[in-house]
């Protein structure tokens, strides 16, 4: 889950958790890229396999941010409603367009978008307190009440006016000093005998709750998880 890489997501993680946010109410994650436009079929790229990856751009990119939804607020998806389509990219055997509409187990909803045919990314977080948002991998706006705010890369007044913060870039993933990297973070839990920060039964839910998005678009109504 190479988003918890970013030290953003940490320092967004603890200001839930704090009740900074107030309660938690919108998440809405976009993850696509026109990759798969120029890719070529199931025998030339595996990410067009529908049998080697489990689906398509959603299982591929979504599953990222869903993880990212349940890690940062500690919450349960009770619920999805999903679409899913093939509409560009005839070459490719799974998605290139999908939404999921989730519901936490706090009364919460997030919703989910991912594309091969289409350009965009960001994330958000809203709550009674106020809200943030990252777009592109580089631009941070905010607005709360809830006073400073001194993270590993956020500084925030939190005096309720609306800001745009500095560009914040995402660490690269081959930084070895990234304190957050998830490569050196896995192995050193393996020599410390700790858990990782994605144990396999995260990974196992992330996967039960793509695969009942898929579910809920193949039949045409709601999966309760």
């Amino acid at each position: 889950m190479n988003l918890l890489d970013h030290p953003l997501f940490w320092d967004l993680r603890e200001m839930v958790g704090s009740g900074y946010f107030g309660v938690v109410g919108l998440l809405s994650a976009r993850l696509a890229h026109r990759g798969g436009l120029s890719w070529g079929d199931s025998r030339t790229n595996w990410r067009a396999s529908r049998g080697r990856t489990g689906g398509g751009c959603f299982i591929q990119l979504a599953i990222h941010y869903e993880h990212v939804m349940r890690w940062t607020t500690g919450g349960r998806i009770r619920r999805v409603q999903a679409f899913v389509q093939n509409r560009a990219c005839p070459h490719l055997e799974g998605d290139d367009l999908a939404m999921a509409h989730l519901e936490f187990d706090s009364g919460a909803y997030g919703d989910l978008q991912a594309s091969w045919c289409l350009q965009e990314e960001h994330f958000s977080l809203m709550g009674t307190g106020g809200s943030l948002h990252y777009r592109e991998n580089r631009t941070v706006e905010f607005i709360g009440e809830g006073g400073p705010f001194r993270g590993r890369v956020l500084r925030l007044g939190g005096n309720g006016k609306a800001v745009r913060l500095e560009p914040l870039d995402p660490p690269k993933w081959d930084d070895a000093g990234n304190p957050f990297n998830q490569h050196r973070r896995f192995f050193e839990a393996l020599r410390t005998g700790k858990d990782p920060d994605v144990t396999g039964e995260d990974g196992r839910e992330d996967v039960r709750v793509i695969q009942a998005c898929y579910e809920s678009a193949e039949k045409g109504r709601v999966i309760h998880l």
